[in-house]
């Protein structure tokens, strides 16, 4: 009975986090085509077109999650250059963007000196492994 109830309560996870999952891409494709609600507005509902792409996007991510052999090797994929790019070169984008005011010129060539390099290694280490 454990197994079952570990089980089910995976699968209950799993339904209630892929909507806050797919929650940014819907909300910028109801951006993109004019059908998002105003934040003042009383109005509880969504617009039948919300409704439409978010049912696309649950469809579009079924029909690709299944016509995929091997899916989890391209989410192991996914998540290997997304790791390198959240962890190393966009703190470095943000820190620049953010305080591009306060540092010096040189301080800023030092910070992409280290994105370039930061980002060669992690490269260089990817095609490695994957030639290994």
């Amino acid at each position: 009975y454990l197994v079952v109830l570990i089980k089910s309560m995976l699968v209950l996870a799993l339904v209630f986090q892929y909507p806050v999952t797919l929650f940014p891409a819907s909300r910028a494709m109801e951006d993109q085509f004019g059908l998002s609600i105003p934040q003042n507005s009383d109005w509880c509902f969504l617009p039948f077109g919300s409704y439409a792409i978010r049912t696309f996007l649950v469809l579009f991510t079924v029909a690709l999650a299944i016509s995929i052999p091997n899916f989890q090797l391209v989410t192991a994929l996914v998540g290997a250059f997304s790791n390198g790019l959240v962890s190393y070169t966009l703190p470095v984008m943000f820190y620049i963007r953010i305080f591009k005011s306060e540092i010096s010129n040189m301080f800023k060539a030092f910070m992409c000196g280290i994105l370039v390099f930061v980002t060669g290694l992690w490269v260089a280490c990817t095609v490695f492994i994957a030639m290994s």
